[in-house]
Formats: structure tokens, sequence, C-alpha cells
């Protein structure tokens, strides 16, 4: 500010009428000091010159500088005022340099400068001021930047404290003029400020001179008035010492209550009040010790030392009590003052009750207290008594709408505790209206729009407040929590980042981003910061571990995660959320029992939340415990009626347990509360098609890809249901479409497998499976299906390879096991069977028909007791089929020729099971056939028969004409095979077998060869009718076409025994020996005990062939299998004599008579052996009793044995011998 203009000459008589009153007392009362400070400006050099006036109020100022410009003396002297009123001025000679310039210089005068308000930087109270360090430091600069002569005006304190804290620049003083403030007016402004006392001083001309000060003027004003009884007009003042105390008591007050105040404005207001209760004076004033103690007590209560406040504030408030009402005039407010804040103390205390006590006792005195009616609506909403909140809220604001604006801030919040959204942020809205600019307001209203989820509006808001100033490190914590929300997590980091640079050691905002960059997957950076949060507070760790447990599990380091969730539950984090995220770690750790455990425990410390009380229904679902996840689901959805997702899991459990009908009205529920729900179609489709409504599972599954061209599990569920519909082309297009979205789908490459395999084409399949393997080594199910698949190519090593790994992976798998018995049953691995097959029984001992199974396995294997125990547990399991399996007992019993029991179980079957009758009826009569009761196995044939004349009737028929052939009553039995042929169109080739073979006991040989040629010709493999084609060949001497047929059966079996044996029998027909030779030879290493008759046969080769000792090592052999064999015996015994090895010979003819005592031949062969040794009456009774027993021995044998007889006497016994059985002849 310039001042310089043309001034009329000056009168000082005319100057003085035309100022107030009080400003002619001041001047009058200053005239020499005047009249020094015009000579310092008239006679200064045009050089950096400090004057220094000391003048404490701003009114006297002013007169001041109006005097000097109007002094006489001052005629050739430009005065310019430069106002510096700046708290936070620092650099005096910078600011001086800067407003220099802008000065417009009047022609022909020395500049003066007259500098006010310097006060403000230096102040009147507290610490070193900053300015004065500087104006110390810089004193030298002065001379140069600013060469004018300058006034600085001051009050009497902040000159002393730059006179103490800058005494370079103070020592370069040319003058100190310090004027005195006049005594009356000083006294007026003490009751502007105290607003009581004696008012004899008010005239008429000095009335219009009072105005209401503001806090700040006010606060200004003490300190003034304060210094006067320092330094001036009221030093000597008895009659206004006690106003002194009651001075330093507001203005200690007025700090403590400045809206900027800080700890050092804090110290300072404590040091004043206390100063006040031992001022000179303070005895006189009563009222300030009440206003002391209320001040103090009311600093300790914001500082937090509750107790010291309650204790100060009571002395306030007895104090006050004990006064005179005239005393004070504003004695209610002041009381309500100390009484209300002592109820902000136990409202900080959280002592509610006796804070709405005082709040009332408060109102009572001021019945219009905005303040106090709002303090009290906030404790009511602490207390979460809203209704009384809300009223004192809504009184507030009638009582003054000055205030609205803060009312409706506290008006919201209470809307916020309550939820009540919409109207909070309306109350934020109002209050924002009539102050654009309250960045407070602006932020809780963010706050809101966040519980609300109008993310963009909080952004919105939390961006203006900072703008505004709000730079606070929770603030932009805040926002980048809204970028998290927003998924902008770059930007959420930056904020977050902000924070800490702000406060390096700011927990939040480092968890916060630690937990950011989680979600970025940037699991690194995270567990740094994670890390570091727990570092910088390691006793308040709960929430930062459970923050890093879920890195640790989004980086599927499960067991790290599961400490960390325990050690926050150690710690005492007992949140329902930590435990629940333990649950969900034991969830995929597939720890079902541990999950249940914690999702359980979660739910007894918060009934109501209804995600954790899901994720313990989905955990039972995934265990198979249907019933409890659906109890589960329907709390969820009680909670939140409409959670689709939770309504979709609930409607799969409805499927899981077929209980389709509820799934379908699960699933429809979840489309009506999103129309565009692809995976409620596609789960709706799904059950359609397990309910075999294919039309609308297609539907379904259609609209699900129309929602969403590239969802590949809607394109894999189609095709499944294609599949279900045999519509195998379609199925495999919805199939490979999937492979194209994911090539790594492998659920949909398998289910391509599975269409192929139904399609049979396997190699395919396989491929798929092989394929679909890879991706997923450990999917059991694909393995399970590629071994399904080899089964069914009979790759039996490569299926029991897939079973087998699927076992290692779940050795609990009974399908699986029970599938790879099924084949080791199949090849005939019958051991490796059992062992599957027991391993399934003991994982479910209640499988009857597992057992049973294993039963049909040990009847394979002849173990005929293991199979009789294992039908006996299996009838016993499921009697339902006891007469089926007590028939199949009976079948075993029959083949260890229990046959009693046999039958005995074949009646009771049929009594329990009619049904069955006619294949039991079969069985009997096969039992009756092994037991030679003919007679029986004939009825049970022919009432089977009757029973099922059409279907089965040609075995039945069979059956009878083999019972018919064994009682040799061939016509009858060629009569039951040529109906079966009638009967039967598929099974001809086996009654031509055995009608041929009925015909070859006839010794029809032409019908048995052209029945045996018939079923060749109907089954060119039939090995069993071409090996018997051949052996009636052989029985016809033909031996060529025998030998064609058994050759045959070799090449389509090469170890068929019995064609090979034949085969010998027909080269050794044919004195075909070595041939012979070999074929014996090659039946007897595979079969040398069915077959052991070919030993002694190829002995008989080696002796036509004259190898007589491999004959008799055949012959011992054979003896060796067989002691009693007395046919073996005798050829042995021909060997022996042929060998001349004549004692051998007669031991074995004389054993092999012992075998057979009517076995005439070898008597002949023993006498021949006797006569040739000289045995000769041995010889001739051996001859003659092999006559005896048999005719067939000619009588030319027993001459011989008589021609040779040396002796006359033997010989005429022998011929009288001879004689006697000449008749016989």
């Amino acid at each position: 500010m310039v001042i310089g203009a043309e001034k009329p000459k000056f009168s000082r008589r005319q100057f003085l009428q035309e100022r107030s009153p009080r400003t002619q007392a001041f001047l009058q009362a200053n005239d020499e000091n005047l009249q020094e400070l015009a000579t310092f400006a008239d006679f200064a050099g045009e050089k950096f010159t400090p004057c220094f006036v000391s003048v404490n109020f701003s009114d006297d100022q002013a007169a001041i500088i109006e005097a000097l410009h109007h002094h006489p003396a001052c005629e050739d002297v430009q005065f310019v005022v430069i106002e510096v009123n700046d708290p936070n001025l620092r650099f005096l000679r910078d600011d001086l340099v800067k407003r220099l310039p802008e000065i417009e210089r009047e022609p022909d005068k020395k500049l003066v400068l007259l500098l006010t308000g310097l006060e403000a930087s230096i102040g009147m109270v507290g610490d070193y001021p900053p300015m004065l360090v500087d104006l110390n430091y810089v004193r030298d600069g002065f001379k140069t930047a600013v060469p004018h002569p300058m006034v600085i005006f001051l009050p009497d304190e902040s000159l002393r404290r730059l006179a103490e804290f800058a005494p370079d620049f103070w020592a370069w003083r040319m003058a100190v003029v310090r004027f005195e403030s006049v005594p009356d007016a000083v006294k007026s402004k003490i009751y502007q400020v105290v607003k009581r006392g004696a008012q004899s001083w008010l005239t008429a001309e000095n009335t219009a001179a009072y105005t209401a000060l503001d806090d700040r003027a006010r606060r200004d004003m003490m300190s003034r008035l304060l210094m006067e009884y320092e330094y001036g007009s009221l030093s000597q003042d008895e009659d206004y010492k006690g106003y002194k105390p009651e001075l330093m008591a507001e203005l200690g007050i007025s700090l403590y209550d400045d809206d900027l105040y800080d700890d050092n404005s804090l110290e300072n207001a404590k040091a004043i009040l206390w100063r006040s209760l031992e001022s000179e004076g303070s005895e006189q004033s009563t009222i300030a010790w009440p206003k002391a103690y209320y001040g103090l007590g009311s600093i300790e209560s914001r500082e937090g030392n509750y107790e010291k406040a309650l204790e100060l504030l009571d002395q306030s408030i007895d104090e006050f009590e004990k006064l005179e009402k005239s005393q004070d005039p504003n004695f209610k407010e002041s009381l309500a003052k100390a009484i209300t804040s002592r109820g902000n103390t136990y409202q900080w205390m959280e002592r509610y009750s006796e804070a709405i006590a005082d709040y009332n006792r408060a109102i009572e005195l001021e019945p219009a207290n905005t303040w106090v009616i709002a303090s009290r609506g906030e404790t009511y909403l602490l207390m979460e008594r809203y209704p009384e909140a809300m009223a004192d809220y809504n009184r507030a604001i009638e009582l003054d709408p000055r205030h609205k604006g803060a009312i409706l801030y506290s008006r919201g919040s209470t809307y916020r505790r309550m939820k009540r959204y919409p109207e909070a942020v309306a109350d934020y809205a109002q209050a924002i209206e009539l102050d654009p600019e309250d960045k407070w307001v602006i932020k809780s209203r963010g706050d809101i729009y966040e519980l609300m989820e109008r993310y963009p509006e909080a952004l919105a808001d939390f961006t203006r407040a900072i703008e505004l100033g709000l730079e606070y490190k929770w603030v932009i914590k805040s926002r980048g929590d809204i970028y998290k929300l927003m998924e902008r997590y770059a930007e959420a980091i930056a904020d977050y980042t902000w924070a800490i640079k702000l406060d390096p050691e700011y927990i939040w905002a480092i968890t916060s981003r630690g937990e950011t960059y989680q979600l970025m997957e940037r699991c690194p950076e995270a567990m740094a910061d994670y890390n570091r949060a727990i570092e910088l507070d390691p006793a308040n760790q709960g929430a930062i571990l459970y923050s890093r447990g879920s890195t640790y599990r989004r980086m599927e380091r499960y067991s790290e995660a599961i400490a960390d969730f325990t050690q926050a539950i150690e710690l005492g984090s007992e949140q329902g959320w930590v435990i629940a995220s333990r649950g969900r770690t034991y969830q995929l750790m597939e720890r079902y029992p541990e999950a249940v455990a914690d999702f359980t425990q979660a739910i007894e410390l918060d009934p109501e939340q209804g995600w954790v009380i899901a994720s313990r229904g989905y955990i039972y679902e995934l265990m198979e415990r249907y019933a409890e996840a659906i109890t589960d689901y329907t709390r969820a959805i009680e909670l939140d009626p409409e959670h689709k997702g939770v309504i979709i899991k609930r409607g799969n459990a409805y499927k899981w347990m077929e209980r389709y009908s509820e799934a379908v009205a699960d699933f429809t529920r979840a489309i009506e509360l999103d129309p565009e729900y692809k995976w409620a179609f596609i789960s709706r489709g799904e059950t359609y098609r397990w309910m075999e409504h294919y039309p609308e599972a297609l539907a379904d599954h259609t609209r699900a890809i129309e929602l969403d061209p590239t969802n590949q599990r809607a394109f894999i569920s189609r095709g499944e249901t294609y599949r279900w519909m045999k519509h195998y082309p379609e199925a495999i297009a919805d199939h490979t479409r999937a492979i194209e979205l994911d090539p790594t789908n492998q659920r949909a490459i398998a289910s391509r497998g599975d269409t192929y395999q139904r399609m049979k084409h396997y190699p395919e399949a396989i491929a798929d499976y092989a394929q679909a393997i890879e991706l997923d080594p450990t999917n059991q199910w694909v393995i399970i299906s590629r071994g399904d698949t080899y089964q069914r190519m009979k790759h039996y090593p490569e299926a029991i390879a897939d079973y087998t790994q699927a076992i290692e992976f779940d050795p609990a798998n009974q399908q699986v096991i029970r599938s790879r018995g099924f084949i080791y049953q199949r090849v005939k691995c019958y051991p490796e069977a059992i062992a599957d097959f027991t391993r399934s029984i003991e994982l479910d001992p209640e499988q009857g028909w597992v057992i049973q199974e294993r039963g049909e396995i040990y009847q394979l294997m002849e173990r005929y007791p293991e199979a009789v125990a294992d039908f006996t547990r299996a009838i016993e399991l499921d009697p339902d089929q006891g007469g089926l399996l007590i028939a199949q007992r009976g079948s075993i019993y029959q083949l260890m020729e229990r046959h009693s029991e046999s039958v005995a179980d074949y009646n009771r079957a049929i009594e329990l099971d009619p049904k069955y009758e006619c294949l039991v009826i079969l069985w009997r009569g096969k039992t009756y056939q092994r037991m030679k009761c003919y007679p029986e196995a004939i009825a049970d044939f022919t009432r089977a028969i009757e029973l099922d004349p059409a279907d089965q009737g040609w075995v039945f028929v069979i059956q009878r004409g083999e019972t018919y052939q064994l009682m040799e009553r061939y016509l009858e039995a060629i009569a039951d095979f040529t109906r079966a042929i009638e009967l039967d169109s598929e099974e001809k080739e086996l009654i031509f077998h055995v009608r041929g073979k009925t015909y070859q006991l006839m010794k029809r040989y032409p019908e048995a060869i052209a029945d045996f040629t018939r079923a060749i010709e109907l089954d060119s493999e039939y090995k069993e009718a071409i090996g018997w084609r051949g052996f009636t060949y052989q029985l016809m001497g033909r031996y060529s076409e025998a030998l064609a047929d058994y050759t045959r059966v070799i090449e389509l079996d090469p170890e068929y025994t019995g064609a090979i044996a034949r085969r010998g029998e027909t080269y050794h027909s044919m004195e075909r020996y070595p041939e012979a030779v070999a074929d014996y030879t090659r039946a007897i290493e595979l079969d040398p005990e069915e077959y052991k008759w070919a030993i002694a046969q190829r002995g008989g080769v080696y002796k036509l062939m004259g190898r007589y000792s491999e004959a008799l090592a055949d012959y011992t052999r054979t003896i060796e299998l067989d002691p009693v064999d007395k046919w073996a015996i005798e050829k042995r015994g021909d060997i022996y004599e042929l060998m001349e090895r004549y004692p051998e010979a007669i031991a074995d003819y004389t054993r092999a008579i012992e075998l057979d005592p009517d076995f005439g031949w070898v008597y002949s062969r023993r006498g021949r052996i006797h006569s040739r040794i000289g045995n000769y009456a041995q010889a001739l009774r051996d001859s003659v009793y092999a006559r005896y027993i048999d005719r067939k021995i000619q009588a030319k044998y027993i001459w011989r044995v008589y021609i040779n007889l040396p002796v006359r006497k033997t010989v005429s016994k022998a011929w009288k011998i001879f004689r006697r059985f000449i008749p016989r002849f």
C-alpha cells in the first residue's frame, strides 16, 4: 500500500479537531514522541536507517502514521506504508526487495518506509521465530538491498523479542520511540474482551468506537492488553489489576480454541493459564480461576490425559458454582462451557452416560447452544441410539442455520452408522453446497460412496479432497483402496507408494500395497511389503499375517499359508474371516475335515457370515455329504436370497443327489435373477441331460454359447449331450471347437475321447486320452477311461497298466480295482484277479456281487472250498438274489462231486426263485448226468424243454441227447441232436459236432464224417470238429485224411495236445515212426499228466524201430507214473524179452499177471521165455493156462512148447494135458 498524495497546508489544531476524541487524547499524550519520530524522518539520510516504534494497538499506530503524513517537518518526505502481516514470512529482506520496484516515487522527496504488521512474523509469545534468525543473519544485506530509512512499528512484546533474538539487527537502530496508550482507551478494550467491568468511561463519543471482535482479533487484543500490564498504562492501575489474570485465562483459552492449534500453541496456552492462576491480582479476580481451570482441563482432555482433565474441570465447575451470577454476566455460558468440556471428556473416555448427563445440564443452562446439542447427538451416535442422535442434529440445524454445514456432516455420519447411505450422501452433499471446499465433508461423502460400491463417485470425492489440501497419508491410502476395488491396480500402487513416502512406516499403506501386488500376481513384491509391515509392528501383525498367508495361498505355498493363518489366530485374530481363510486353504489342500472344522468355528463366531456358510457347504459337497451341503447353502440363501452363486451351488448339490427337479428350480431362479447368467444355463442344461430331457439341455447349452461364444464349458456340455443322444458327429464338432478355443482344455480333449470310444473309434480315443494325460498326468478319470478303451480293444496289458496307475493315485478306488480284477480274470491271471477282488471286498465287505465274482474265479481255479465260502457269503448279503446264487453254489458242489449237496442247492434255488427253474433244472440235470442217474437227468432236461421249448430249448435238447448218448441210446440221442439243429440257427456247428460224435460211437462213420464236415463248413476254425473228423478218418483207416485234419488243428492251435497225440498215432499206424515219435514227444512236453499214455505209445514206436533202450525208458516212465498199468508192465517185459533180459521179462510178466490173473496173453509170453531158458514144465503150465484163459491163443503155440520138451516123462504128461484141451479148440 502506497500512501502519498498532495497534502494541504498543515494546521495542528485543525488536524486534532478533525480526529476522534480517543485519537485526540492519544496524540496529545504522545506529542513529544511524535515530534521525535518526525525529526527522525526529516533528518535521516537516504540510506538504510532503522527506527523502532513501540505501539501496542493498531488504531494508535494508524493515528501515528496519519499524523506523520500531515506533520510540517515531513513535507519533503514520501512515507510508504508496507504491510507485512504474514505469519509464515521468513525472509524480510527478500520480501522488501520485491516490493520496492512497485513504489511510485514522488519527485524531490525522501523515501521513508513505514513497516507494519511484522509482529505476525515475530510473534508475541512462543519459541524463537525463524524470521528473526534470518534477520540477524543477513543484516548487512539491508544496506544495499534496502537503502532507505525505515520505521518499524511493533508492540512492546514483539519489540522485546526482536531485541532478544536479533541482537545484531537491533544494534543498528537509530532511534526507539515508545508511544503510551491512553488508559481509558485500554480499559474500553478490556471490556471488549471480557465483556464486563466498570463502564463509567463509556461516553456518547466513544460508544460508537466499540466493535465486536472475532476470535483471532480478540486473542491479538488480549496479548496487547497484557503488554499494557507489563510496560504501559495499566502497570500501576490497582483498580484494573484483577483483570490481568482473567485476560491471561481468556488468552490461554483462545489459544486452545484456535482451529489451527498445534503442540506449541497448546503448551503456550497451558503456560499462560497456569501463570494466570499465579499472576498478581488473581486473588482479586474470582472469575479467572474457574476459567483457567476450564482451559487447563480442556487442554488435558484433548491431549488424552482424561483423569487429570476431569479433576481440573470438576474444580472449574465447583468454582463457577461458587460465584455470584452478578460477577459474570455470561455466567451461564461460562459454566455451560466447563460442563460441556467435561461431557466431551467423558465421551472420549467412552463414559457415555455421564457425558449425556453433562450435555443435558449444559443444555438446561443454554437451551439454544447448538454445539452442545450437536455434541450430545454425537454421543448418542456413539451409543448407537440413532433416533436421539438424529433429533439432536435436527434441533441444532433449526437453532443455528449458520453452522448447518457442520451439523449436516454429523447427521450424515449418523445416517452412515445406520447404513442409510442415500440419506448420508444427501446430508454431505448439502453440506458441500454450503461450503464447496470443505475437504473433510467431501472425503466423508467419498467414504459413503465406497460403502455403496459407487467407486467412480468415491474416487472423484477423494481426488477433490486431496486437491483441496487433504494430502494426509490416510486419505491418499483411502483413494488407493478405491483404485484397488476398481481393479485399477497401477494407480492404487501409486497412491500407496505416495502415502508410504509421506510416512515410510505407515503399516496400513504398506499392507494394502502388498495386497494390490498380490492381486496383480506380483507375489514377490507383495511378500516384501508384508514382511516389512511385520518388521514394523511385530506385536500387531495378525492382519498382516492374514494378508501374507493369502499371498502364500495364491502362490500355492499352502503350508506357509496355513502357518501364517494359524499364527494370526494365535495372536488373537479371532475374526471369523481369518479362520475361514485357513479353512479355504485346507480346502485347496483337499484336507476337508480341517476345512470343515475351521468354517464351523468361523460360523460360531459370526452366524451371519453367509459366504463362510456357503464355503462349508461346498466342502460338504466335495466330501459328497450333499444333505449337509444343501443345509448350508439354504442358510446362506436365507441370509442373501438373491445370491445367484450360492443358489447355483445348491442346485449342483441337488443334482448330485439326483433331485433333479429341485436342481432345475434353483438354476431357473438364478437365471431369473440374471437372465444372462451363462453358468446357470450350463448347469441347468447338464441337469436336463441327466434327466434325459435332451431338447431342453441343448437349448440351455446353446443359449450359454450365444451369451459367450468362447465359453469352452458350454461347448463341452453340449457335446456331451449330443453324445448321450448318440449324435456323435455333432458331439465331436463341439468338443473340437472347445479344444480350438483352448488346446490345453483337458476335459474337452478327454470328452472327445469318450465320444470316439462310443463310436468304437478306439485309436482316436486313445490319442485323445493320451493328450489329456500329458496335460495332467494325475487325472485318474482320464487314465481309467483309457484303460476302459484298451479293455474294449482287448489290449489287456495296456488296460492293466492304466488301471494300476489309477490305483496308485487312489488305492481305495474300488471301481478301478474291480475293473483290473475282471481283466485279470479274462486273461486267466486268476491269482491277481483274486487279489484285486479281495482288496475291493476289504474296502467294502458288503459287496455281495464282488464276493460272487471272486467265488467264480475260485471255481475256475478249482479252489472249490473258497468258491463255496464266497457264494455262501454272497447269499447272506443278498437274499433277494439267493435263488440264483444258491444254484451257482450247487454247480460248484457238482464240480466237487458233492452231488447230494449240489442237488439240494438246486432244489432250494427252484423253491426260492421259480423264475430260474429252467436254468437250474438244466444244471441239476447235468448233476444227475454226472451221478449217472440218467433217468433223473432225462426227466430234468425234458422239463427244461417243456419250460422253454423255443428260446433256449435247443440247449436242453442237446443235454438230453448227450445223456441218451451216455446211456448208449444212440438213436434217441440222434433224434435230439437233429431236433436241436432244427431249433437253433446260430450254434448249429456245435450240434452237428455232437451228433457226429454220436454217429462215430455207433460206428456210422460216413454220417459222422458228414456232420463233422458240416460243422467245419459253418466254422472253418472249429478245432474240435476238425479233430474229431480226423479221429474218425483214423478209425476208418483213412490215415491221410486223418493226418490232414490233425495238422489243420495244430495250425490253428499249435498247443492242441490231443490233435498232436492223435497225429502221432496216425503216423504210428502209417509206420512213419520218426514223425510219430516227434508228435508223441511234443504231446508229452505240453501235458505230461494228461498224455502219459503217449509215453507208452512212443515206447511202442521205439520198439518197432528197434530202439529198445528208448522203448524201455518210456515204459519205465509210464510205470512210474502209474505203477499198476498192466499194459505198460507187459510191454516192458516184451522189450526185456527182445533184449534177452529174461529175468526182468519174467518179472514184468509175473507182475502183470498179479495185477490181472486172467491176463492170458501174458501167460503165453512168460511160458515162451520159460521154454527158452529150459523151465519146460513152467513153460507148459503157462502155455496151457494161457489157452485155458483165452481161447484165441492158437494151439500151435502150445504145440511148440510140447515139441521142445526133452524128457519123455514130461512129454507124456504134457501130451495128456494137451489132449485134454483138444476138444476145446
